[in-house]
This record gives structure tokens, sequence and C-alpha cells, in this order.
């Protein structure tokens, strides 16, 4: 007989976690369809009312690819009522797709919080700032805590879904806000700027620093940093700001955390070593999904399914019988693999606290390549 593999619980949290939460963050290695779950769970909540964004960090772009949209737009994608209707579903909310786009989010966030338009005008002109939003260009996680900020600020959605690197490089994204910080400590800063004004307190350790970038780099490139500097200088202690504010809210309440796994070993051994790294972070992810599972899966061998059905126990030729027969190692194979499947999650469940859920999402049986199949693992979710 089929064995129930019930998760009732499991998606009610599942649902209360959409409904209460202003962002969402997912995690988990290359290949798990963590992009995939991501969308899914951003759906599963449009579905139910919500105004959401996906807001995509994985440098795969594979979610741009299955909705066939742009990956370098300008402003999030809006996926329309009518194209939720043509695959069977009714779109009560809003839903909108974004790949974060480094360089463009730092023009917009220094054009933003520059103290005049031509200030920022100047800054945007300068070779440094050419130079240094190149290099921005090249930090995705850097970069993904200002969009995020943009966004939250922006109060345009409910819900953000963040779609992380793979776990690996999500430490990155995580450490990013500590990084920045760093990287923008106008104490250093200051030491480049004119010396003049308030800033004469670093006279000595000024000419030192001039002195050595004369002799390595040329006057004129002093030059140009310090008018690069005088121009950022009222723009420095704004990003610090807007990246302690996201690091506050990766940690507050109003943030949930996802882990996306496969029921490989590898991939629940990634899966829990992520788990160690956010709580080394002071985060407590809510809950894991195990993406295409076999723990639904009929566990009836034909004998027991031909004895349920007395309709079909007729005499059979024996080209059926044999092929049933040939059959049956590969049905066998499955039922053991479903079973893995199972005590792989009963196990994970054991071993968290009642508050982190674990949920096992079925495997459609194929590849999920557009819209239906997304809406497909909504739904079930």
């Amino acid at each position: 007989m089929t064995t129930p593999f019930p998760q009732e619980s499991e998606q009610k949290q599942l649902i209360d976690l959409l409904q209460g939460k202003e962002m969402i963050v997912c995690y988990g290695a290359g290949g798990v369809g963590k992009t995939t779950t991501s969308a899914a769970l951003g759906i599963k909540a449009a579905l139910m009312g919500r105004r959401v964004l996906v807001l995509t960090i994985d440098p795969a772009r594979r979610l741009c690819d299955t909705l066939h949209i742009s990956d370098e737009p300008e402003i999030p994608h809006a996926i329309s009522a009518e194209e939720f209707k043509a695959v069977g579903a009714e779109l009560k909310g809003a839903l909108s797709i974004w790949m974060v786009q480094p360089g463009l989010v730092f023009d917009r966030a220094v054009r933003e919080i520059a103290s005049s338009p031509e200030n920022a005008d100047k800054l945007q002109d300068t070779r440094i700032y050419k130079a240094l939003r190149s290099m921005v260009s090249g930090m995705q996680e850097y970069m993904a805590g200002e969009s995020l900020y943009q966004f939250i600020t922006s109060h345009d959605y409910d819900l953000i879904v963040l779609d992380t690197p793979p776990s690996r490089n999500a430490v990155d994204f995580l450490m990013a806000p500590d990084q920045l910080l760093g990287f923008f400590d106008s104490r250093i800063i200051k030491l480049f700027a004119p010396s003049t004004g308030r800033f004469s307190i670093f006279g000595r350790a000024r000419k030192i620093l001039q002195n050595v970038f004369q002799q390595v780099a040329g006057g004129s490139f002093i030059a140009q940093l310090q008018e690069f500097v005088s121009l950022l200088l009222d723009s420095v202690d704004v990003l610090r700001d807007h990246a302690q504010a996201i690091q506050d809210l990766l940690t507050s309440s109003r943030t949930g955390h996802m882990l996306i796994a496969s029921p490989s070993e590898d991939a629940i051994d990634e899966m829990i070593y992520f788990q160690t790294v956010l709580q080394q972070q002071q985060i407590q992810p809510n809950g894991s999904i195990i993406n295409r599972s076999l723990t639904h899966q009929p566990t009836t061998t034909i004998e027991q399914y031909t004895e349920q059905n007395p309709e079909l126990s007729l005499p059979i030729d024996e080209i059926t019988k044999s092929a049933l027969e040939k059959l049956s190692p590969f049905v066998e194979q499955e039922h053991h693999l479903a079973e893995k499947h199972r005590q792989t999650v009963r196990r994970l469940r054991k071993q968290s606290p009642p508050q982190h859920f674990i949920l096992a999402a079925p495997h459609l049986g194929h590849e999920i390549e557009d819209l239906y199949g997304l809406v497909q693992l909504a739904q079930i979710l």
C-alpha cells in the first residue's frame, strides 16, 4: 500500500512565513533547484495576494532563461495576470523579477545621495569613479545589499524573495555589509581629501600618502583622486548607513531564511554546513526545502496493486506478463530510493528544532523550464 507522507504542518509554516515576512533569503548549493524554488516561493506568495519581488544575485541567470526575460533590465520585470491566466493560475497579488545589476545599483545610489545633481554628474564623470564602478560590477554581493535597501525603502513590495549565489559564495553576501562598511571607512577616505578646512588633522598622514602616490601614479592622479574624494565624502556616510541597515535587517524578525537542498547526501551535507554558517552570523533558519524528492512516490508493488484491483487479475498473455516481470526490478529500485528520501526527511525533522520545518517538494517528473512549471511547484509546496 502507498505510504502516506503528511506535510500539512510544514506547509502551514511555509504559508505563515510567506505571509508574515518582508524578506525571505534562500540559500543552497549549485544544482539543487535553489533559483527555481525561490521563484516558486515568490509565485506562491503572489498567488496569495502579496506584492512580490524575486531578486536574484545568482550569476547562473537561470531564472531569466526560464521566464524568457532580459537579464539586464533597468527595472524589475513584471509577470502579468494574463501570463498567469494562460497557465491556469489566478494572480491575486503582483510578481516582478529582477537580476541585480551592480553598476546600475551603484550609479543610482550615488545619484540619490549626492548633495546635488551637479555633484553627482561631476563624480560619475571622473576616471576614478568609472574604475571603481567596474570594480563594483564584479562584486555582486556588495551591491545586492544596496539594491535590497533601495527596494525595501521604496515600499513597492510586500515581500522580497532573495535568491543568493551557491552557498559557499553566499557567505560573501552575508559578509558583504561588514566588508562594505570597512571599504567605505570615512576615516581612511578623508586621508585622500584636499588638505583644507576640517581635514587638516590628517595633514601628516596625507603628505605621506600623497608622496607615495605621486611617485607611483603621478601628480595628475593625485589631483583627480582629491576631486573624487571631495565629491564622494558627502555620500560615504549614507552608503555606510545603508549597509548597516541591511545588516540589521538580515538578523531581524522581519526576514526569513530558507535552506534549499536536493535529497543527495552531498547536498544535505552542504545544507547542514550552511545552517551552521548562518547560526554563526546570529541567523536562525526558518526552514528547509528538499527539492526533487520522491517521498510521495507510491510503494505498492505490481502484485499488491493487481490484488487490490480484481478487474486487473484476469489472465494475461505471456508478452504482458514478461513485460511486468522485466519492469519489477525498476519498480523495486524506485521504491528503495523513495524510502531513502523519506528516511532523510524524517531524520532531518528529528534533528531540527520545532520552529525549523523540513518540507519535501515532490519531483514533478520533468525539468521546470517555464512559468507553468514554476506555478506547478508553487501550488504543491
